[in-house]
C-alpha cells in the first residue's frame, strides 16, 4: 500500500482511509480521507524542496553572473562580461573530472553531497566577504561544484 511503502503513520488503517476519488462531473467534493494520506508524504515535499534550491542556483546564478561580478566594484560591464568565461571553462574541468573519477569508484552520491557542500561554502563567502579576489574565487566555487549537485 502506498501510505505503508513511504513510513507513513501505521496508526491509519486500510479501513479508515479511502483511497478513491470521485472525479465525476456531479461530484464537487474530494473526501479528506482520501488525501489525507497524501499529504503527509514528507519525502515527497524533502524531494521538492531539495530539488528547487540545486535548481535556483544553478539556473539563476550564469544569468546574473555578470552583474554579480561588476557590483563588486573593481569591473566595468565590459570586463564583468568577460570574466564570466574562467569559472565555466574550471566548471567543465570539474564536471569531467568528477564524472570520470565518480564512474571509476562506482559512486556518485559521496560527489554530489560534497559538491554541494563545496558550492554551498562558495555562496557563503561570497555573503560574507568584500574582497574583490575573495569573492570572485568564490564564483568558481558556485559556478562549478552547484552545477554538479543537481
Amino acid at each position: 500500500m502506498l501510505w505503508q511503502e513511504h513510513n507513513v503513520n501505521p496508526a491509519i488503517s486500510s479501513s479508515t482511509v479511502s483511497m478513491s476519488v470521485n472525479f465525476s462531473p456531479h461530484s464537487k467534493t474530494i473526501k479528506v480521507t482520501s488525501v489525507a494520506p497524501f499529504q503527509m508524504l514528507t519525502v515527497d515535499y524533502m524531494t521538492s524542496l531539495m530539488y528547487f534550491g540545486c535548481n535556483v542556483t544553478f539556473a539563476s546564478l550564469p544569468v546574473f553572473l555578470p552583474t554579480i561580478i561588476s557590483e563588486m566594484g573593481a569591473f566595468t560591464a565590459v570586463q564583468s562580461n568577460g570574466l564570466t568565461a574562467p569559472p565555466y571553462v574550471f566548471c567543465f574541468i570539474v564536471i569531467v573530472a568528477c564524472a570520470f573519477a565518480s564512474d571509476r569508484l562506482r559512486n556518485q552520491g559521496y560527489f554530489v553531497a560534497v559538491n554541494a557542500f563545496i558550492a554551498a561554502v562558495g555562496f557563503l563567502i561570497m555573503a560574507v566577504t568584500t574582497g574583490v579576489a575573495v569573492r570572485y574565487f568564490a564564483i568558481f566555487l558556485c559556478s562549478s561544484f552547484s552545477s554538479l549537485s543537481r
